[in-house]
């Protein structure tokens, strides 16, 4: 099950249709939610539908809570989110489907992306995209938009590299807050920009310090680390064949996306059998906070 909230900007013409699939497989994710939740009784006896609220919500005397589902946030800007691809070919598509025919089908997959995003603009959303979801398992991808320079700016990154890390330190933090297990950082892949900076810096110089703070970031916070700069040093041969065409040449392809996803599932997998395990079979609250917690606020 994914529900796709992942969004392409400045793209006339492809957004409307992205936006109405998006709507669409929201739609659908709820509709296969409820069912799922009646055939397997998890909506316990004794408690309603609650009123005003999509399927899948049940009321508890405390507030409103989502079935029981393991659920995985895919967090990040268009690398998650797929840009320039279709829906049936992303990464985060491809891992579903590998990741449920190989048994792990009771996991409810949120795509928060936004194309063009920075850190600072995926910290504003993060109450309301994964905060909300309180998922078991995050994955969080930034960066090459942080890295990039506008000449607007003149000559300073979109988002410096001490503020770069505390955004990712602060989406941690505030994962871990929300019952998040499972927090896996990634770096980013190698690019065939070649766009030089004021300073003399290159777009890959920046993208490989930024990828060195998501690695001290890790580190530090002691979160899991799944290095994909590392991973396509090998294969850095093919990056003609993984990126979208010049003058692109940052986006991953069709192919991109496979070598993301080959690279990606076991190390999913392996997260999100150890959420299952942590979690046990008890459902987690999910959307509104329950009664201490509105009190413990209210201090």
């Amino acid at each position: 099950m994914i529900i796709n909230r992942s969004t392409d900007r400045g793209l006339p013409g492809v957004i409307q249709d992205e936006d109405r699939a998006q709507l669409e497989s929201l739609a659908l994710a709820v509709e296969v939610r409820a069912g799922m939740a009646h055939r397997r009784g998890s909506i316990p006896s004794g408690h309603r539908q609650a009123a005003g609220r999509p399927p899948g919500y049940v009321r508890y005397d405390d507030g409103l809570r989502m079935t029981s589902e393991l659920r995985c946030v895919y967090f990040g800007d268009s690398i998650t989110a797929g840009q320039y691809v279709p829906p049936s070919r992303r990464w985060t598509t491809l891992l579903r489907e590998r990741l449920s025919a190989s048994g792990l089908s009771d996991v409810i997959y949120t795509i928060s992306a936004v194309s063009g995003e920075t850190t600072r603009q995926g910290l504003e959303r993060f109450p309301s995209q994964v905060q909300s979801v309180r998922p078991h398992v995050l994955t969080i991808q930034f960066g090459l938009n942080d890295c990039n320079r506008w000449q607007t700016d003149e000559g300073l990154p979109r988002v410096s590299e001490p503020a770069f890390e505390a955004n990712l330190l602060e989406m941690i933090q505030r994962a871990r807050r929300f019952g998040t297990s499972q927090v896996i950082l990634l770096t980013n892949h190698p690019t065939l920009r070649t766009t030089v900076f004021e300073d003399g810096a290159t777009y890959e110089d920046a993208r490989r310090r930024y990828n060195e703070i998501v690695r001290r970031v890790a580190r530090d916070a002691e979160v899991q680390l799944h290095d994909i700069e590392a991973a396509f040093a090998p294969i850095e041969d093919r990056l003609a064949e993984l990126l979208m065409e010049p003058p692109d040449v940052l986006h991953l392809s069709a192919a991109g996306h496979a070598v993301y996803a080959d690279l990606l599932e076991p190390v999913l997998r392996e997260a999100l059998l150890a959420a299952r395990r942590m979690a046990g079979e008890e459902p987690s609250p999910v959307g509104v906070a329950t009664a201490e917690e509105r009190d413990a606020n209210a201090r």
